[in-house]
């Protein structure tokens, strides 16, 4: 298995790659939009402090880019809502009342020689297009398995009321 110098975050059952950019939580992959690590990598290395909304669009999206006002609440919501899937009861993110936000689980950093994650055949088969493919078939399948029966039907209904002239 390759090895490369890394700066590894681990919080709770989560661990984060800064430099792979990829989040897994107890060892399988996170899917989560760039801007969303972006939250996430910020959150971590400023953990403890309060960041201010301002704070937080200026690091993500930076100085010069206009985001809509709830942008950022958002990006929260969306971030709260992967660390927190599996696991209701536990806080990552506090809300503290008209002054920001804060991460308050506490985190080890490392950034010794860790083995690169390599996929096993069960995340894999999970990642990507191979995952919207079978979203996607476990969706239409049961609606095409209807149809085909009510046409089934259809034609044997129809079929006896035409033999019977």
């Amino acid at each position: 298995m390759p090895h490369s110098q890394k700066h590894l975050y681990h919080f709770g059952p989560f661990t984060l790659s800064r430099s792979e950019r990829i989040l897994l939580r107890d060892r399988r992959l996170v899917e989560a939009e760039p801007r969303t690590v972006d939250t996430l990598i910020l959150f971590l290395e400023r953990r403890g402090e309060v960041l201010t909304k301002e704070q937080l669009r200026v690091a993500v999206w930076g100085p010069q880019t206009y985001v809509e006002p709830n942008t950022v609440e958002r990006q929260i919501c969306v971030l709260r809502k992967i660390l927190r899937a599996g696991d209701s009861e536990q806080i990552f993110i506090e809300t503290i009342p008209k002054r920001g936000y804060r991460f308050v689980i506490p985190v080890i950093e490392t950034g010794e020689t860790t083995p690169v994650r390599q996929p096993s055949s069960a995340v894999a088969a999970t990642e990507g297009p191979a995952r919207l493919l079978i979203r996607v078939i476990s969706r239409v399948l049961p609606a095409a398995l209807l149809v085909m029966i009510g046409l089934l039907l259809s034609w044997k209904y129809l079929s006896r009321i035409l033999l019977a002239r």
